[in-house]
Order: structure tokens, then C-alpha cells, then sequence
């Protein structure tokens, strides 16, 4: 059944597989302030001893929020696309919001009485699986980039496209201009004319891979091997090293153990 318990009553998981970078769990608060109505279909599973099953993620966003104060929740929702684009009237009664829930922090749960402890540990592991993959064609038809970006925190290389589909509708072709890429969590400036280059190889790669653009990367950064080839080449060496001086200490011990036997048999 669900209702509506208080979050510093749940309690985390210790059996729960799943990891989250900081990144990631910021990407989930923000997306939990942007959109408290979401969770009312997607509760919180929890047993009748208030160990979560399913959302120990969401949880700790939840008890992250309760900490923030106005200028912090602001600075959270602020990141998100959505939130910069509503009124100053629709900001300030979202903030409101939060800040009256801290008052009395009830979030969605559902509870797994009639679960069983199998039941309950399969949830805990599929829960989080992503098991499809992303059409990139209807996210670039029917989705803004930047919200994509969003609701992602990256967005793929298949989602850039120059022609007029919806997400470069009024996107600058000026090659002096400066464009942010982005890799992972890393971030930094191209101009037009090397993303445009970087698009092309990507594209071209992709061709010869079978739709794959699993090593792209490397075949950007180290297109003949020769990277690979010395890093290969230093990590054998080491490993050389590694097995000369453990034989050399082996030796060193064996003469030692010999010096002590003729020594007793003296």
C-alpha cells in the first residue's frame, strides 16, 4: 500500500549494490525540486521496518534538500533548463514549496509487506537496470538538447545535428564562435569549425563500426597506436622490474636461510 512517511524515518540499504557519483546525485536532486509531483507515481519502497528497496538515491536527495536553504535550493533548480525559463512568481512558489516540506518531510513510499526477502533483493538489483536503448532520432526530433542534457547530465554525440530539426532551431553557424564540449564530466571550449571536424570523424567512425562509437575517443587521441603501444610497453617494463626485484629478494632470502643452516651445523 503507499502513504506518506517521514524521510528521516527510511533507512538505507546496506545490502544495496548500486553506487551514484556526486555529479549524478546532484543531477537526481535537481531533478527532485524541479518535479516533487513525479514522485507521487514513482514512490519510495519501503519494508515494515523502513529499510528501502527501491530509491535509496532519491532518499538521500531528499535528506540533502532538507538541509538547503532558499538561496541553495535556488542554486540547485537554477542548473536545470526548465527552472530558468518559468516566471519569477512560478521560481518563488517552488522554492516555497521545499522550503514549507522541510517543515514536515514527508515523501511517497510504498511498502513491501507481503514480499519476500527474494522478492525484495531482486527488486534492489533490477530496479535501476537499462535494460532499452535511446532512439537518438525521436530525442533529436521531440526533445530540446539542453533538456536532455538535463535529464541525463551528458548528451550523446548521435543528438547533434545541423539541420533544422528542433534542437538547433536559432544555433549560431559563426565559425569564430566558441561552443562547449562535453565528455563524461569533463568540459571545455571547440570553435565551430573543430566540433564540425570532430562530427564528421565521429560520424565516419561510426560507419565503420557498425553504428558503435565505443573507442572513438582513442581513435581521436591515438589514431596510429602509438599511445597505446608505449603505455603497453612502460607497463611491461614495470611488471619486468616488479618480477626482477621480487627474484632478487627470493635469492637474497635463500642465501640467508643457507648461511643459518651451515651456521647450526657448525
Amino acid at each position: 500500500m503507499d502513504k506518506l512517511l517521514d524521510v528521516r524515518d527510511l533507512v538505507v540499504n546496506p545490502q544495496n549494490p548500486r553506487t551514484i557519483t556526486d555529479f549524478m546525485q546532484d543531477k537526481l536532486t535537481q531533478s527532485i525540486l524541479l518535479s516533487p509531483w513525479m514522485h507521487e507515481v514513482h514512490p519510495i519502497c519501503v519494508d515494515s521496518d523502513f529499510v528501502i528497496w527501491s530509491g535509496n538515491a532519491r532518499c538521500a536527495s531528499f535528506r540533502n534538500i532538507m538541509t538547503m536553504d532558499a538561496d541553495t535550493v535556488e542554486d540547485f533548480l537554477s542548473q536545470q533548463t526548465i527552472f530558468r525559463d518559468m516566471t519569477q512568481d512560478q521560481q518563488s512558489k517552488l522554492i516555497e514549496h521545499w522550503l514549507k516540506w522541510q517543515e514536515n518531510p514527508l515523501v511517497p513510499c510504498r511498502t513491501l509487506d507481503d514480499w519476500s526477502d527474494e522478492d525484495k533483493k531482486e527488486l534492489l538489483v533490477k530496479d535501476n537496470l537499462h535494460a532499452g536503448e535511446d532512439d537518438p532520432e525521436i530525442l533529436r526530433k521531440h526533445f530540446d538538447r539542453d533538456l536532455i542534457s538535463d535529464f541525463f547530465g551528458t548528451v550523446s554525440w548521435d543528438l547533434y545535428d545541423y539541420g533544422d530539426k528542433i534542437n538547433d532551431q536559432g544555433l549560431e553557424q559563426n565559425k569564430n564562435t566558441l561552443k562547449k564540449f562535453k565528455c563524461g564530466y569533463v568540459e571545455f571550449y571547440i570553435t565551430d569549425n573543430e566540433f564540425d571536424m570532430l562530427s564528421r570523424e565521429a560520424e565516419k567512425f561510426r560507419e565503420e563500426h557498425e553504428g558503435s562509437l565505443d573507442g572513438f575517443l582513442m581513435h581521436i587521441l591515438d589514431p596510429d597506436g602509438s599511445v597505446t603501444e608505449a603505455r603497453a610497453a612502460a607497463k611491461a617494463a614495470e611488471e619486468a622490474a616488479k618480477t626482477e626485484e621480487a627474484e632478487r629478494k627470493a635469492k637474497k632470502k635463500s642465501k640467508k636461510v643457507k648461511q643459518e643452516d651451515d651456521d647450526q651445523e657448525d
